[in-house]
């Protein structure tokens, strides 16, 4: 899944960020057998957000390459 939106404007989440991150929210919540694995491109290096972070299914790669 791409998150790249969720990491731009900080921690103010626009109607899009806020949609996406709700989706995956309960995604991970709902349906635990799946593996999910993020993706974002950036300069920095961004974590999960923390509560996606408890969850042993997921996996997030950064590529490091400018959009």
């Amino acid at each position: 899944m791409d998150i790249r939106l969720l990491y731009r404007n900080g921690q103010n989440r626009s109607g899009i960020q806020e949609y996406t991150y709700q989706i995956v929210s309960h995604l991970l919540k709902i349906a635990p057998q799946n593996h999910y694995q993020f993706f974002y491109n950036s300069w920095q290096k961004n974590q999960l957000p923390q509560e996606w972070s408890n969850f042993k299914n997921t996996y997030i790669q950064n590529f490091q390459i400018p959009n």
